[in-house]
């Protein structure tokens, strides 16, 4: 409920800023002390494998940790601390944000230990209550804007590799980029989980995805 009183810094400003930070802490700073327009997540991940979720309202930020090795977000507010001081007037114009999380979180927490980049993509092609699905086709909305899914991207971090599909729900073909890592930063990912925990690549835990 603070959304557009005041005119703060541009979204793709602020995650260029915090790409380009030299230390994950002042990546952190950029995310949760910019201020903004209006309210919106953001998520910073590692190789290393440490995670953290920002609920941003436009003067102030909230963190969330992972929970049970996850952290699945969908469009509504879910800090204990957000929603003791503001109001989530979001939910007028996206109510399904209230069970699309809960089908990620679900069908991932059936896999857990054993979640698979391949698991992480199903789960996001979700189309239960379709058109209202995680996965949501094109739709018209009240004032004749298009709504959609406008790409799915799968991110593992600690391997640099990136994958993304335009259009999910009318797409499953994936582009696939990949990233040199320096040296400093792959011996920092593999420290960070000792071999005889680290899964193959194929059972990789340390990625991300938006969808």
């Amino acid at each position: 409920d603070r959304d557009y009183r005041e005119i703060g810094i541009p979204l793709p400003f602020i995650r260029r800023r915090a790409l380009e930070a030299q230390h994950f802490a002042d990546a952190i700073k950029v995310v949760a002390t910019t201020s903004k327009s209006g309210s919106n997540n953001m998520i910073l991940s590692t190789a290393e494998g440490f995670t953290v979720d920002f609920e941003c309202a436009p003067d102030e930020a909230f963190a969330i940790y992972p929970d049970d090795d996850m952290i699945v977000h969908a469009n509504h507010w879910q800090s204990p601390v957000a929603l003791s001081k503001l109001r989530d007037t979001g939910l007028r114009d996206v109510p399904d944000s209230l069970y699309r999380d809960q089908r990620v979180r679900r069908r991932l927490s059936a896999r857990h230990g054993d979640v698979t980049i391949d698991d992480l993509k199903e789960a996001l092609f979700d189309d239960f209550a379709s058109p209202f699905s995680v996965c949501r086709p094109r739709i018209r909305k009240k004032g004749g804007n298009l709504s959609a899914t406008v790409a799915m991207i799968v991110f593992e971090p600690a391997a640099g590799v990136m994958e993304i599909a335009p259009l999910p729900a009318e797409n499953r073909e994936f582009t696939r980029y990949e990233l040199t890592l320096d040296d400093e930063i792959l011996e920092r990912a593999e420290k960070a989980v000792p071999a005889r925990e680290r899964p193959s690549i194929s059972q990789e835990k340390r990625w991300s995805a938006l969808s």
